[in-house]
């Protein structure tokens, strides 16, 4: 595109698309001009001047978001005539329109007309559906407007109306009618008893700022006024009778309304609500003349309630609420139900409200209470005991206080919930006109605090203990920062949560590592709406495994996404120490040059990780000279559904080592997995032996594994210790002297220290301080001879990297001990 304007008026302006198939030139002097179009969607030429219009030009253009076609014929004789047509899944619309010293006279009639595709209808109504023809004509400042429709529905609704507006609008005045008609057989009984069709008739008159109507309606579908625009509900209303209203556009309390429900009825949830009612709004106040509703139940209320003072009744006794409540767009999340009796007193100066073996459902909550009594007035007050059957039990006992415009209502109980101790104490409080919610555990600082209106945002923080043995979490404590929110029918949790301490082990009892493969089942997604934001759950350390099998220490990240119905994990865990017990021999887990142990979640797989553990173990082959032989173990692992519960199956794969380079025999042959399997398991690889040995090499795992086990996890919660470990190498072939003690602590969250020490008096020091990213461990021999040493590391979170430092003395080559050991290091994660 390229244009010109000159001084004198003159202007020029060119353009042409990318591959000029269309090109076009405009050019003229300050208000006149003339248009020259060539190309495929526009063709012909169009001048102004003096008043007057010149030329053809003939437009046809694909309008792909209406999956339509646009032809149009633009003529100008004196006065321009435009003439054309618009087809396509849109349906047919032809249009006439001229332009002349008069002024605009236009004309448009339409049939087939798909309301659903119609822009201006479905930014509105997104839910409305139906085929209509009609007719807008405009001259003289003069709108008028008709249309018609065979059959008018709402998308989930199996009810269909016949319609028909008409109307016209004139100097910002209007007059509308709308008549909708669900044609029935003759002398067939219809909706609600009436006999025949059923027609309801709207006629509107907007003046002066003040919208006046008049409704007479017949089984008319109060909920369509609710799912033209919020979608399919689970309840329906219908009604018959009167309504005249006349609304102030500029005031809204200066309005006036009469709504006559001669007959009413409301069905959700499987019950069916019945009856009639008489509702006035005037003088800032809505008047229940006359409120009669029945079926299972009964609905009673008289009175007034408005800002300029109250005195309302209503006695809602033995009945249910779900036919009403499922009217609600904003409820339809939610699924409500509800049932027993309300009684409502309000009188300006006291509000009292009543529950009587009420029972309520709101999205996954579920509630109820045999009695409970809000009492508001100078002061306010509240009592009556609630019970919550979920999605976690709980109870407590209500109190209030404060009075008509400002009060709190208290609830005080227990709850047991996911990760906490059993019958936990709680304090809730909710405030109004604020509508502010605050929780917290009695006995804990963490603290839930937000608002529930207009918009749901609750914010927990603070430390939480937590326990959750059926998943091997034995105790714990968890600095929460999370944030829910409720956002166009979703709940959304976000936030992080930083381990500060985990004890994982079997739960008394269990003796392998599974879970129910029934706890895995997708959740139905009508439990609760929730979606994870990539929750952060970050330990730099103190995940601890103090078990008979197992020991050691993880740290790692994981982000929670996903639903509740289908949640999934992604990141990594990985051990900063351990070991572990296979058969009777002690692995240690070390990462090796090319290989490293993780735990790594991915989206894909759920929560469930994929597994690789890296360790190695010194035994001492009996049957090649008693040479110690480091047997380096790579675990690889899955989870499997076997007899209803879910299994984590562990593939091993060892090899043999000696002085740093492959192992071999006396014969000169490489170990083969048999040997490997006999060395471990009966420390010889001469399968020979294997018949001989393997009773007393099952006594010595049995006694290792078990009784050991037993006392180091006794031990450790006897003396408040993090680690706890005994090794007894008499057990396999060793001497008593040898037998090793080692206790571990954290004495500050970021400073582990551990000391060992061997019944010949050998010891051994070690501590480990971890601040964020940097790490500096330190480990030495103390006696005989003291062997410091030391590593410094620090992790490159932009590169995925880890940069370590190592430094070591006393180290020998068999004749000398005083060397020294210096080392770098740069590992990558991929």
């Amino acid at each position: 595109m390229e244009g010109q304007v000159g001084l004198d008026g003159v202007w020029r302006l060119a353009y042409s698309d990318t591959g000029e198939r269309q090109r076009l030139r405009f050019e003229g002097r300050l208000l006149e001009g003339r248009l020259v179009a060539q190309g495929p969607w526009l063709e012909g030429q169009m001048g102004y001047a003096a008043g007057t219009w010149q030329g053809r030009l003939r437009a046809e253009l694909p309008l792909e978001p209406l999956a339509s076609r646009l032809q149009l014929d633009l003529e100008g004789k004196e006065v321009l005539e435009a003439s054309g047509s618009l087809s396509g899944d849109l349906g047919r619309l032809r249009l006439e329109a001229r332009l002349g010293r008069d002024g605009l006279e236009a004309r448009a009639g339409f049939s087939d007309l798909a309301l659903e595709e119609v822009p201006w209808v479905s930014a509105r109504l997104p839910f409305i559906r139906g085929r209509a023809t009609g007719l807008v004509e405009y001259a003289g400042g003069r709108l008028v407007f008709g249309a018609s429709s065979p059959a008018l529905r709402v998308r989930g609704d199996d009810l269909a109306l016949a319609s028909r507006l008409s109307g016209s609008w004139q100097n910002g005045s209007m007059q509308a009618e709308l008549n909708l008609e669900r044609p029935q057989g003759e002398g067939s009984l219809g909706q609600d008893g009436l006999m025949g069709p059923q027609r309801t008739q709207l006629r509107l008159r907007l003046e002066n700022n003040r919208l006046q109507g008049e409704v007479r309606a017949a089984a008319f579908p109060l909920h369509w006024l609710f799912s033209a625009w919020a979608g399919d509900l689970a309840g329906q209303a219908f009604w018959t009778g009167q309504a005249r209203f006349n609304l102030d556009l500029i005031n809204p309390w200066a309005s006036q309304g009469v709504l006559v429900g001669e007959r009413l009825r409301f069905q959700g949830g499987g019950d069916t609500l019945v009856g009639s009612a008489a509702l006035r709004f005037e003088q800032e106040r809505l008047y229940v003349d006359h409120l009669a509703l029945a079926g299972r139940g009964t609905w009673r209320g008289s009175g007034y309630y408005g800002r300029r003072g109250s005195n309302l009744q209503l006695d809602l006794e033995n009945t249910v609420f779900t036919p009403v409540l499922q009217v609600v767009p904003n409820l339809k999340p939610l699924a409500p139900e509800g049932s027993g009796t309300l009684r409502l007193r309000s009188s300006g100066q006291v509000f009292e409200l009543t529950l009587e073996d009420f029972r309520f459902k709101l999205g996954p909550v579920r509630a109820e209470t045999p009695r409970a009594t809000l009492r508001v007035a100078e002061t306010a007050s509240a009592e009556g005991r609630i019970q919550l059957t979920a999605p976690f039990p709980a109870e407590a006992q209500l109190s209030g206080e404060g009075n008509l415009t400002n009060f709190t209502v208290r609830a005080l109980g227990t709850a047991n919930l996911p990760l906490l101790n059993p019958d936990e104490p709680f304090e809730l409080s909710f405030s109004y006109p604020a509508y502010t919610l605050n929780a917290s555990l009695r006995n804990q600082q963490a603290r839930l605090y937000g608002t529930l209106f207009p918009q749901l945002v609750l914010t927990l923080q603070g430390p939480v203990p937590v326990s959750y043995p059926r998943y091997f979490l034995l105790e714990g404590l968890l600095e929460t920062n999370l944030i829910l929110r409720y956002q166009r029918g979703v709940y959304i949790a976000q936030g992080a949560v930083e381990v500060l301490r985990a004890r994982l082990g079997l739960p008394e009892g269990q003796r392998e590592v599974s879970i129910p493969a029934s706890a895995l089942k997708p959740q139905p997604a009508e439990a609760m709406p929730l979606e994870f934001a990539n929750i952060l759950f970050r330990a730099e350390r103190g995940v601890l495994i103090q078990e008979s099998l197992a020991q050691g220490e993880l740290a790692g990240e994981v982000y929670l996404g996903g639903s509740l119905a289908d949640p999934y994990l992604f990141g990594e865990v990985v051990p900063l120490r351990g070991n572990f017990k296979l058969w009777d021999r002690d692995f240690t887990i070390r990462d090796r040059s090319q290989e490293r142990s993780y735990a790594r979640f991915s989206p894909s797989a759920g929560i469930l990780p994929e597994l690789q553990i890296i360790a190695d173990t010194t035994v001492q082959d009996r049957g090649q000279e008693n040479r110690r032989i480091q047997i380096n173990l790579t675990l690889k692992g899955e989870f499997l559904r076997q007899n209803g519960r879910i299994k984590v199956s562990l593939t091993p794969s060892f090899t043999a080592w000696y002085n740093g380079e492959p192992a071999r025999k006396a014969d000169g042959q490489s170990y083969t997995d048999a040997e490997i399997y006999a060395l471990l398991l009966l420390g010889r690889s001469d399968l020979s032996a294997l018949p001989a040995d393997i009773a007393q090499t099952g006594l010595q795992a049995a006694v290792q594994n078990f009784i050991v086990g037993q006392l180091e996890r006794e031990l450790a919660k006897a003396l408040g210790l993090d680690q706890v470990r005994v090794e007894i190498p008499a057990l396999n072939g060793g001497t008593l002297e040898e037998t090793r003690f080692t206790i571990g602590r954290y004495l500050l969250p970021e400073l582990f220290f551990a000391y060992s020490v061997d019944l010949r008096g050998y010891q051994t020091v070690f501590a480990e301080y971890q601040q964020g990213d940097f790490r500096f461990r330190f480990s030495s021999e103390v006696f005989p001879q003291p062997r410091p040493e030391l590593t410094l590391g620090y992790t490159l979170r932009p590169l995925g990297a880890d940069l370590t430092l190592d430094i070591a003395t006393g180290i020998g080559d068999g004749t000398r001990g005083d060397g020294v050991r210096f080392g770098v290091g740069l590992t990558f994660r991929f």
